[in-house]
């Protein structure tokens, strides 16, 4: 992502004991794009700690900020 203008900007982890399961957030300032890559997300169990509505309302706050969201 760095190579094509965007600078990681948060790495969110949704478990304290599996750092493969997280999303990255990079930002080009340039085109005022926001972009989300999610890191095995899918492998979220059912323990409660992902909140799906945190994860949602962190993505419209981005989106409301920013020209472009991806």
């Amino acid at each position: 992502m760095e190579r094509l203008g965007f600078q990681k900007i948060k790495t969110i982890n949704y478990y304290n004991h599996r750092d493969d399961i997280c999303s990255k957030i990079y930002y080009s300032e340039i085109l005022d794009t926001i972009v989300i890559l999610d890191f095995n997300i899918t492998e979220i169990d059912n323990s409660g700690v992902f909140s799906y509505r945190e994860y949602t309302n962190l993505q419209n706050q981005f989106m409301k900020k920013h020209k472009f969201f991806i």
